[in-house]
């Protein structure tokens, strides 16, 4: 796709989410590499769950996408670990506005996503998220990073805290966009979600509540090819009710 007509797509779709006036978050800024090669994407809003044995509960996403290339046998999921002070997560079907939002308990959210099996350097991620910030604020990702032989030594549990590309306010509810560039590129990798709470001693009555997020990933061989996928990933889809 040229640069300008990357570039005119963009401020389109920015255009017309500023533009149109809802009552509730209804889109994500989808970028232009989803459904190529080595790519893959998943989003979370309606937040079916079920809870094991353990405690712990899993939340699979309500919408997949996988590229030629990826590591399908890895499953797409969202995890909490049971928590010491009652439920890992409560599913609240309406608050704040809005239907359907996830009440995290403060020990966060774990997203395991697979990649490309093996011959990519980078892995570019981009991920959006709509959550209160009332009691908490989205701080980063802590990630670890796997190959077949085991933890790639690069993330072992490396904390990556990247400024938001974008930052979108409705109401008490906040929608950020960020990116970052893994490498080496993993053939799958598992997200922690990092929130700061107020005040700076967690409780459950500040835990996050999140509405929905998504992730994107993609495999590329340069350097190069990050500055075209960039450009062009402001384009609007739809994505909550």
């Amino acid at each position: 796709m040229p640069l300008l007509k990357i570039k005119i797509v963009s401020f389109f779709a920015l255009f017309v989410f500023l533009a149109v006036g809802v009552s509730s978050f209804a889109s994500v800024f989808e970028p232009v590499w989803r459904g190529s090669d080595k790519s893959v994407f998943a989003e979370w809003d309606s937040w079916n769950n079920r809870t094991l044995v353990s405690g712990d509960m899993l939340f699979p996403p309500d919408l997949t996408g996988f590229g030629e290339g990826t590591k399908k046998a890895i499953a797409v999921q969202a995890f909490q670990e049971g928590y010491y002070l009652g439920e890992p997560a409560q599913v609240l079907g309406e608050y704040s506005g809005r239907q359907s939002v996830l009440k995290l308990n403060t020990n966060g959210l774990y997203i395991t996503l697979p990649n490309f099996i093996a011959g990519e350097k980078y892995t570019l991620v981009r991920f959006v998220i709509t959550y209160e910030d009332t009691f908490a604020s989205f701080a980063g990702f802590r990630v670890t990073g796997m190959t077949d032989e085991g933890v790639i030594p690069a993330y072992n549990n490396a904390v990556m805290a990247p400024q938001p590309l974008l930052s979108i306010r409705q109401d008490n509810w906040l929608t950020e966009v960020y990116e970052f560039t893994m490498e080496p590129s993993p053939q799958w990798e598992t997200f922690y979600l990092l929130f700061t709470h107020y005040p700076s001693y967690p409780y459950l009555s500040d835990a996050p509540y999140i509405d929905a997020f998504s992730f994107d990933t993609v495999c590329i061989p340069e350097p190069s090819g990050l500055l075209l996928l960039t450009l062009g990933a402001a384009v609007f889809s739809r994505f909550r009710r």
